[in-house]
Parts: C-alpha cells; structure tokens; sequence
C-alpha cells in the first residue's frame, strides 16, 4: 500500500514511566483526518521524520 497524507499536528515527545517514550500526530488525507501515536522506537524514527504541514507518503513492501 502507499499512504499519501499531510501532518497536521504533532505532539512533542513525552516520557510515561522511567524508560518508555511517546509522541502522537494528526495527519489528513481527501478522506479525512486520523491520529498517529508513536513509541519507544518508532519515536526515533519517525518523529523527525513528520514535518508540520509537509506531504509525505509512506509505503509498505510486502
């Protein structure tokens, strides 16, 4: 699949507990809007990875 979208908000990074990391986003496509929530590792890899305002698409390869 390919997932073309749009951030539209995005949360800072919190700490819940004493080793476990979070951050969530909104992003938006013509269909309408979804949240995002992220953690631990997928906090490294896609915090910086979602821009506010900017397009971007994300893709499977299965």
């Amino acid at each position: 699949f390919r997932i073309r979208c749009k951030t539209i908000y995005k949360s800072s990074i919190r700490y819940v507990g004493t080793y476990e990391k979070v951050f969530d986003a909104i992003v938006c496509d013509s269909s309408g809007e979804t949240k995002v929530v992220a953690f631990n590792d997928d906090v490294d890899k896609f915090f910086n990875m979602m821009t506010m305002k900017e397009v971007k698409y994300a893709c499977s390869h299965e």
